[in-house]
């Protein structure tokens, strides 16, 4: 989204998704049999470590020097060792987990000006340039790296992921937020919203088939039974009924001072939605539904909602309609607090933002004194709140490991439990980014895909037509914007579903987000996930 942000004291956050839903007619092979993968809380590697903490120098005005404590220094926890190709070591099995990220390292790797990667899998698990490793699914695969002519290699076997425990009404909205893992491995700014994510598929539930048949061989006549409603109700954690109450709470207890959320359904002339989920989606969620020409005209008209939902935020969320699809299914989530205390001007100070690649940028500091603190294994964390009440959070996530990150692996949940009192110096770098993709191969690595089955009725209940082709999702849109500054968050969410037919921690007592780090801002009360992003580069816009 290229467009003049307003000079605005607040830092702003835009998401957005589409789904649309399409129409298929006719079978062809293939093979519908899912197996649904959990998702996992990354509880930490299993080998120990040890990280020595120096005393903070409380309440002490006088100039001191400290030593830095660095954790996890030297630890393999994070890194799976290769060797050269047909020695004994070579040979070796090391285990990840689904949805696990391992960097991949060998003697001499720091020196290599090009390596080679090669996995012999890629389904089971995919290797970056960088040769960052992540699960994806259980099985074994091989991968080596070819430096000249030199071949480093290792056998990997994924396991299933962890469960997460003690789960939330409503489903772990940290989880959902987390295991949109794709985006995050990428060396880029990114954000999403769990809320505006799952309030959308929250209505696509309500027009989803229980239990379908699907052709897996048609020259055989064999068939499987596969379950799109179950997967969506997996996904966000409860039975559509008990979903559709958690989401009328949530939309009940918005404020439009600070959280506005707004439901809508725009359908193709000449197509009638089914009066059941008509009357849900408006019950639950106070969507509105909306006949329209699927044309240039139509498209401006969804346009204009998003924008007029998102405060301008978000200008546009389509280019043009799809002449094939059927509806169009969108949440739009805005969130403005200030903080409850605002950054004084004298709080700005410059600073150093360390990336990635060692490179060093200019940003602008935002730092005050707070009485708490988080601390786990992999993390540091503080909270700052919003408005006089503080029913919202930003909470600042400062990863100890100083390479590439993934949030799954931080173990944020367990992070937000390790609540330490003690004197700390915040720091918040001012920042404003946007961010769009398409996250319908995440939701389908994260078990939900059925939904997008073109050979099955998946969406069928959501019409009330004589056209008995096959109605799916076809894709999910997120797009999303933030930022940051001395008096607050501005943020919003659109999400959208297109429906077709076819036939490292210091012992000064500082928490500064001076290097890649991880946020979210949630809703202190109901304990919903807002948004959760990452941030490589303050200064990418």
């Amino acid at each position: 989204m290229k467009r003049t942000m307003k000079k605005i004291t607040a830092m702003i956050i835009v998401a957005g998704m589409l789904l649309t839903v399409m129409p298929y007619v006719g079978y062809q092979n293939v093979n519908a049999k899912t197996t649904t993968t959990k998702c996992p809380a990354n509880k930490g590697s299993k080998t120990k470590t040890t990280t020595t903490k120096c005393p903070v120098n409380k309440g002490n005005k006088t100039k001191t020097t400290t030593t830095k404590c660095h954790a996890n220094k030297g630890s393999k926890t994070n890194k799976i060792y290769i060797y050269k190709s047909g020695t004994k070591s070579s040979k070796k099995t090391k285990t990840i987990r689904v949805y696990q990220t391992k960097q991949l390292y060998f003697k001499g790797m720091g020196k290599a000006k090009k390596i080679k990667w090669k996995n012999s899998k890629k389904k089971v698990a995919k290797v970056s340039k960088q040769g960052i490793l992540t699960g994806l699914k259980t099985g074994k695969t091989t991968v080596t790296a070819k430096v000249k002519k030199t071949k480093y290699q290792i056998k990997i076997k994924v396991k299933k992921p962890l469960k997460i425990k003690g789960e939330s009404v409503g489903g772990s909205q940290l989880k959902q937020g987390i295991f949109i893992n794709d985006y995050y491995a990428s060396d880029k700014n990114t954000l999403i919203s769990p809320t505006s994510i799952n309030m959308a598929l929250g209505m696509v539930l309500n027009g989803a088939k229980g239990n379908v048949f699907c052709p897996s061989n048609v020259e055989r006549n064999q068939q499987v039974y596969v379950t799109p409603k179950s997967e969506v109700e997996k996904y966000l954690g409860n039975k559509l009924d008990k979903y559709n109450d958690y989401a009328k709470k949530i939309m009940d207890a918005k404020d439009n001072s600070t959280l506005k959320i707004a439901n809508s359904i725009w359908h193709k002339s000449g197509i009638k939605l089914s009066d059941t989920f008509e009357n849900a989606v408006k019950k639950y969620y106070y969507a509105t539904t909306n006949e329209i020409p699927f044309d240039n005209t139509g498209a401006d008209q969804i346009n204009k909602w998003v924008n007029d939902n998102t405060d301008g935020m978000i200008d546009k969320i389509i280019d043009n309609i799809d002449k094939s699809a059927y509806a169009y299914i969108l949440n739009a989530t805005l969130f403005n607090g200030k903080w409850t205390w605002k950054f004084d001007t004298s709080d700005v100070k410059s600073k150093k933002f360390k990336k990635f690649n060692g490179k060093k940028v200019n940003v602008e500091m935002m730092e005050e004194e707070s009485n708490s603190y988080y601390e786990n294994d992999y993390a540091l964390a503080f909270e700052k709140t919003y408005e006089k009440d503080k029913k919202y959070s930003f909470i600042g996530i400062l990863p100890k490991a100083k390479g590439s990150f993934k949030l799954e692996n931080l173990n944020i949940e367990e992070l937000l439990k390790k609540k330490k009192k003690d004197q700390v110096q915040i720091g918040i770098p001012k920042f404003e980014y946007a961010w769009k993709n398409n996250i319908k191969s995440s939701l389908v690595s994260a078990g939900v895909k059925e939904i997008f089955n073109k050979y099955i009725p998946a969406l069928n209940p959501m019409f009330d037509d004589a056209d008995s082709s096959n109605k799916y999702v076809d894709e999910i849109i997120h797009s999303t914007a933030i930022e940051m500054n001395t008096d607050g968050t501005k943020a919003a969410a659109v999400t959208a579903a297109v429906a077709k037919a076819t036939s490292i921690r210091t012992c000064s007592n500082k928490i500064l987000l001076d290097r890649p780090f991880a946020y979210i801002i949630k809703n202190n009360k109901t304990g919903e996930i807002l948004f959760i992003g990452k941030v490589v580069d303050p200064t990418l816009k």
